[in-house]
This record gives C-alpha cells, structure tokens and sequence, in this order.
C-alpha cells in the first residue's frame, strides 16, 4: 500500500488568508451541525443540498460544496487539509475578493462536469447525490499548479506490504505532483465508467476533481499567472546566481527578464551591477544610465541619485546621461543638502555635455553653489566667468556677470 499525504509548500505567505480560514471554519460549523442533527435530518439535507443528476437544482451547485459525509471526519479532513495546502497561498496571490469567487466557480463547474459524466457514462447512479468541496479545492489547485509550478510540495510518504514498510518525505513539484495526482484521478475515472454506478466504484466524484483541476489551470493560463511564475522564478534564479558569484548568469536572467519589462528600472539596475561584477562595465554602464533615467522619467529622484552616486565619476555615464536628468538629479542632491555630491554632478554636466542649455545652466549653478553654500568665492568666480564669456542664454549670462561682482567682493 502506498500512502502519499502532501503538508507543506515551501513558500511563504505573504497576508493572513482570511478567507481561507473562514472557508474552513464554515466547512467545519456545516459538519458539526450533520452530526448533531441526526441520520433522517442528515440526509434530508444531503438530498436538498447535494447536486442530484436527476433533477437539478440550481442552489445545490453552491450548497453542495459545505456538506460533507458525516459521522466520519475523513471526507471533510482531507478537503480542508488541500484547502490550506494550496488554497492560502492562492489567495494570497490573486486576492481574498477572485479567491472568493474562483472557489465559487470553480466549484460549479466541478460540479456540472461531473453532472454531465453520469448523465453520459452512469444512467444508474442519476440519483445519488453528489456532496464536498473537492471539486472547488480542485480548482484552486489547478490555479496553484499555474501559478507556482515549479515551488516545492513536502509529501510524506509510506509504503508497506503486511508488517514490512518505509516512509520518508518527498519533495517535488507542484507541477509534478499536481500531474501525477490528476493524472491518478484520470485512471480512477476511467476504471470509475465501467462500474454500475459511481457508488459501487467508491463512491468518489473523480470527474469533479478532473474538471476544478481543469478550469483552474485554464484560469491561471488565461490570467497570464505562468508568465508571472516564471518571472518570479528568473528573479529567484538570479538572485541565486548572484549570491553564488555567478554573476554571467544572473546578468543572463535580468536580461531576459527585461525583455518583458523594459521599462522596469529595477531591474535596469540589478542588470547593470550584475554586468559589473562579472567585469562586463562596458555593458553595465548603459544600463546604469538607462535605469537613472527610468527611475526620475518615473518621478522616483530618490533613487535615480542612489544610482547615480553609484557611477557619477564614470566619464560614459556623465557624457551620455540625458541632460535633463542630470539636471533634475543634481539638483535634488542640492535639495536634501548633497551639497559637494550635488557640485560634483553640476561640474560633471557642465563638462561633460558642453553646449547643451542643461550644461550651461549647471555651469551658473556650480558657481552659486560654490559662493553660497560653501564659501568658495574664488572657485566662483572661474565658473562665472566661463557662464559670462562662453553663455547663449542671456539671462544666464546677465545672471553671471552680476554673481561676479558679488564673488568678487567676497573675496
């Protein structure tokens, strides 16, 4: 015999899953109440709320999904064990509101599919009854499957024959194991259609599971959810790579990353240092400069000058940075009070982009810097004589003749 009990993902969440819990708790409350009212009531309930091929009641595709056998917890137990497995982790991705709402209809289109197989393959078993959440659980595990296809499931697992067995833990895939379950449920199915009816094969809805694993993987495709793993998991690998000092390769992972985002000055930069880790600074400077660019285009001055610090004395990055941005960045240095880094970038602009409105305008304002911040008039005065002598602009250069007087009579 070969027990295999899936209870751990290696993935951490990221918010409490409220729904999560309350679907357990609600799925726990129905259990209770099955057990206290007795057999004759039990039944009544299972025949009003469970989805009868039959005759069909609408509501049963939504109550069916809380009713579970009773007296025994197992049926219950195992839904709501896969219910935390994979459904937090769900939830914690897509939100608590499409958490909701895919369980709902994942849940009716489990059931429908399974309606639809007795109608076609069991005309014997069109009464019976079918209960659980299975169906909707199954449809968050299709979702899960999409969405974390390559994040490890811990399965325990046992195997014995008479008093001899083992048991270890194994750690697959959520793709592998998702597979390998689905594709387990297939042959129940199968072997399932050859029976009378669905209760002498077990009684288990395989077709409901097929079908929420179905839709749910379906839904993950069509809302782009692989696209999103697998950037998640190029970002995983290049962090990896980098803490490994394999720096090729995690530069070969943002590229590709980029590729799909690149307007993203994040990953501009992760770019730009792996390149310059793995003595690549030819290739990293540009994206240094590319993701300055992004990052003050985008409002965030803050970090265009964490960057820029990082390069501001590389000559490429200085002459090939947009002026513009050169401009907005030093002066947001002078701003929070960078005054020598906030100089250092000025002076860099003016010499570096000779001619460009930019550059004369930082020329004037390595001058004001130097007179008013640090007390430098001498230094000034070369700035503004360079404004008064080679400007185009004649208020900067109205403006310099008369900062000249005033350095020269701080002198």
């Amino acid at each position: 015999m070969l027990l295999p009990i899936p209870y751990s993902v290696d993935r951490k969440l990221a918010a409490v899953p409220y729904v999560s819990y309350a679907l357990v708790g609600l799925n726990a409350l129905v259990y209770l109440a099955c057990v206290l009212m007795g057999p004759e009531m039990y039944e009544k309930l299972v025949l009003w709320g469970g989805v009868i091929a039959a005759h069909l009641k609408p509501h049963a595709l939504f109550t069916m999904h809380f009713i579970h056998d009773a007296p025994s917890p197992l049926h219950l137990a195992g839904n709501m064990l896969f219910l935390m497995l994979f459904g937090r982790h769900v939830e914690d991705v897509i939100g608590r509101v499409w958490f909701a709402l895919l369980y709902v209809l994942g849940g009716v289109a489990a059931a429908m599919i399974q309606t639809v197989s007795i109608v076609l393959f069991d005309r014997a078993g069109m009464g019976a009854p079918l209960i659980g959440a299975s169906g909707a659980i199954a449809a968050l595990m299709g979702v899960f499957a999409v969405r974390f296809y390559r994040t490890k499931i811990k399965v325990f697992w046992m195997i014995g024959i008479g008093i001899v067995g083992r048991a270890g833990v194994w750690r697959p895939t959520s793709l592998l194991a998702l597979g390998l379950w689905g594709g387990w449920e297939l042959a129940q199915a199968l072997f399932q259609m050859g029976a009378p009816n669905v209760q002498e094969a077990g009684g288990v809805a395989h077709w409901a599971h097929l079908g929420g694993l179905a839709f749910g993987a379906l839904i993950g495709v069509g809302a782009g959810m692989h696209r999103q793993a697998q950037e998640m998991y190029t970002l995983k690998d290049a962090y990896e790579f980098f803490r490994n000092g394999e720096m090729k390769k995690s530069a070969d992972c943002f590229a590709e990353l980029l590729r799909e985002a690149p307007d993203d000055p994040d990953m501009r930069h992760k770019l730009a240092v792996a390149y310059q880790f793995s003595q690549h600074a030819t290739r990293a400077m540009p994206q240094y400069a590319k993701a300055i660019e992004l990052y003050a285009g985008g409002g965030n001055l803050r970090d265009a000058c964490r960057v820029f610090e990082q390069v501001r004395e590389d000559p490429w990055v200085a002459a090939h940075l947009d002026a513009e941005v050169f401009w907005l960045v030093a002066d947001h240095l002078a701003e929070r009070g960078a005054v020598r880094e906030a100089l250092s970038a000025f002076a860099a602009l003016a010499n570096s982009q000779p001619g460009k409105p930019a550059a004369e305008n930082a020329a004037l304002r390595c001058g004001d810097l130097l007179l008013y911040r640090l007390d430098r008039p001498a230094q000034a005065i070369s700035w503004y004589r360079t404004v008064r002598e080679r400007g185009k602009n004649p208020e900067n250069v109205a403006q310099a003749a008369r900062a000249l007087t005033a350095a020269e009579k701080a002198m």
